[in-house]
């Protein structure tokens, strides 16, 4: 059974582990923070630690849950890296009908394929020092 409207989500976490250095930093970056955590899209302009990388994939909005799931996890803010969209693959839905008299039979149908996407987003989740 399909169900329409319904947000699949995954996500895969990789730890940082190792000697924390001085990441880059900016003099100032473009930031979205209307999230759960600020999204920013290039170096943020203040020291900061990395915890770790998160990669997600979801039918929903992405990155809102991306920033949930970030924030959960302690992270002060995330530095967005890349976002696409991939198929899935696709559903065929059909839909069929006869009538006749006379001896004969005629009919139609429809098919209608429609793809299953899902967009996938990439963030590094960090910490200020």
């Amino acid at each position: 059974m399909l169900l329409f409207g319904c947000s699949d989500y995954t996500e895969k976490y990789a730890q940082y582990e190792g000697q924390q250095r001085n990441w880059p930093v900016s003099i100032g970056a473009t930031v979205d923070t209307q999230e759960a955590v600020p999204v920013y899209y290039a170096a943020p302009p203040r020291p900061y630690i990395v915890m770790g990388d998160l990669a997600a994939k979801s039918d929903g909005n992405t990155l809102r849950t991306l920033a949930i799931s970030a924030k959960a996890k302690g992270a002060d803010a995330i530095i967005f890296w890349d976002t696409k969209v991939v198929n899935e693959g696709n559903v065929a839905i059909s839909n069929g009908s006869v009538w006749g008299g006379n001896g004969y039979a005629y009919g139609n149908a429809v098919t209608i394929s429609v793809p299953l996407n899902e967009t996938m987003v990439g963030a590094t989740l960090i910490k200020w020092k």
